[in-house]
């Protein structure tokens, strides 16, 4: 791990961390924007092991997931309007810097310290190994809706609404099929 755990952070043990094309292009430094050493990875469910003193959403032994990213600055308007996505200041799972200046290091690590804004539950219901594609699969899909322009048309609200209902139905067990 690579920072102190502070007072809003999760700290959990990885299980499952999945890969994708954004982890290659990492990995190879495609965008010429790479640190080394890297620890990628930023599909990752694991079983949480710690929690800060302010942490009131999770406990110990949760199974729980996070997407891309771990952090940002929190008092710029795009924080303050939930839209932290789209924050200067930024933290990513892997390849970016903290407040505290160490580097973040994605789910390829053993395990993960992160604050709990940006720490979803995984259903018990759900595997944590289907876990790691969902948390993905759902934060794409909740910022479509959220992000939509009601003039686009009903097919781009249609859309990404289906695909919030099928994540969801995954969550709740549904079985995974690959088309």
């Amino acid at each position: 791990m690579c920072r102190k755990t502070g007072p809003e952070d999760v700290v959990f043990k990885v299980l499952y961390c999945g890969v994708d094309h954004s982890d290659l292009h990492q990995i190879r430094n495609e965008a010429q924007y790479t640190t080394y050493p890297l620890v990628p990875g930023h599909e990752v469910v694991g079983k949480v092991i710690e929690v800060g003193s302010d942490v009131k959403k999770f406990v110990v032994r949760d199974i729980v997931g996070v997407v891309c990213m771990v952090g940002s600055c929190g008092e710029c308007m795009r924080c303050k309007t939930n839209k932290e996505q789209y924050c200067k200041n930024m933290v990513f799972t892997y390849n970016t810097i903290y407040k505290d200046g160490s580097f973040t290091q994605g789910g390829f690590s053993s395990a993960m310290i992160v604050h709990q804004n940006y720490v979803v539950n995984i259903p018990e219901k759900t595997s944590p190994r289907a876990g790691c594609t969902v948390t993905m699969c759902r934060s794409d899909g909740l910022q479509s809706v959220k992000t939509v322009h009601r003039d686009a048309g009903p097919s781009v609200e249609e859309r990404a609404i289906l695909y919030l209902e099928a994540q969801d139905r995954v969550t709740k067990g549904a079985s995974l099929k690959w088309l």
